[in-house]
Parts: C-alpha cells; structure tokens; sequence
C-alpha cells in the first residue's frame, strides 16, 4: 500500500504501534493526538478552518469517511468553539480504537488475540505489508532531517507526535534530540499542535489532582 492514501489520523496509530506487543503506546493522551491528527484531516480536505479561537465549518459535504463526517456532523450541530474544545470531546471518544479497527478493515493491520497472565484475551495488532510502518516512519525521519521545507501534513504529524510520542518515531537514537526539537518547532508554528498542547496540558493537570485526592485519602 502507498502511505500516502493513508490519512493523518491512520498514520498516526499506525506508528504509536508497538511492533514487540502489538499493542498501542500513548494511552489517553493518543487519543487526544488522534482528535487533533482527525482535525488535520478536515483542514487538508477544506472541510473546516481552524485558528487559535475557533473552528469553524467551512463545507459540510461528506469525505467518504465515517469517522470523519461524524466529527463534521457534531461540529455543525455545536457551536463555534476553540480548537483545544474539540480535541479534549473527541478525544474522549476511544478515536484511536476506532482507527484501529478502520486500519483492520482496509487490510493495513490484522487483529488477534493474545491470552495475558492465562486469564483473558488481549487484542492485539501486526502490520499486514510488511514495509509499510518502515516507509512511513522513514518518511517522518527523512523530513525532518532536510533542512528544506516540509510540507504541512508531515509538519502537522510530527507536531503532533512531538507533543503526544512517540518519540521514538522521529529519528535513531543519536538523532533523536535534535529530531525532537525540530518537531517541537514544528508546534509553534502549527494552531493544531499547538491547541492539543493546551488540551493534553488540562488532561495531566486533572489527572495530576485526581491522584492527589485519591493518595489524600490514605
């Protein structure tokens, strides 16, 4: 398959899979990655315009995919509201399961179980071409490691993966400070990387006390 007919969103789960396991890195904070990839891919389909304030929609027709018109429908049906607002509401919607399953079901990934400790079965994930996740990482690298221009969705994923991880994608380990910090860059300049930065921020910030209020009660 040409990585290219890949979307911002699929390429982005494709990558936090961990070979070894099978199974996705990044928790809550990669879904939120995967609302903020999904939102990236309204912009490149000219569906939706983002700033720093708002959302909005500029064309309401259809792309063909389900996960994405059904984002278009609830941004039509709400109001007008920061980029950070929407990223934090899909995110809490299991986005990067259900791209999991959408990879499955165009033939990129395969689904088996894996039984865990003897007592139950574990999902779990293998890349069905086998240099696929090896072209679009040596993509991701080789981007990064040009000093020309990059284009904005690869600038976008990797903001995107600057922020949420991982990390490890973007370079060799004796490349990856610098690498790291290109991305990072990248997040300045980017209005969704940068609203998933405020988003995973308020995350943490509400995981963080949570954890306090439960180790308070001991």
């Amino acid at each position: 398959m040409d990585p290219r007919v890949l979307t911002t969103g699929e390429t982005l789960i494709l990558l936090s899979l961990d070979e070894e396991r099978g199974a996705l890195r990044g928790g809550a904070f990669l879904s939120y990655g995967a609302a903020a990839a999904l939102l990236v891919d309204l912009i490149l389909a000219a569906r939706v315009a983002v700033s720093a304030t708002a959302v909005e929609l500029i064309d309401a027709r259809p792309t063909g995919r389900a996960l994405e018109d059904e984002l278009l429908a609830r941004l039509a049906r709400g109001k007008v509201r920061r980029p950070d607002h929407w990223i934090a509401e899909w995110g809490r919607g299991h986005l990067a399961g259900r791209l999991l399953t959408r990879l499955c079901d165009t033939g990129v990934l395969r689904r088996y179980d894996q039984r865990v400790f003897g007592f139950w079965n574990a999902h779990r994930y293998r890349v069905i071409p086998p240099r696929l996740r090896i072209t679009v990482r040596a993509e991701l690298r080789g981007a990064l490691s040009s000093a020309h221009a990059v284009d904005g969705a690869m600038a976008s994923l990797a903001a995107i993966i600057a922020v949420v991880g991982p990390h490890e994608v973007l370079a060799a380990k004796n490349e990856r400070r610098d690498a790291t910090a290109r991305a990072r860059a990248f997040v300045r300049t980017d209005v969704v990387a940068t609203a998933l930065q405020r988003a995973v921020a308020t995350l943490a910030a509400v995981q963080d006390a949570s954890s306090a209020a439960i180790v308070a009660t001991f």
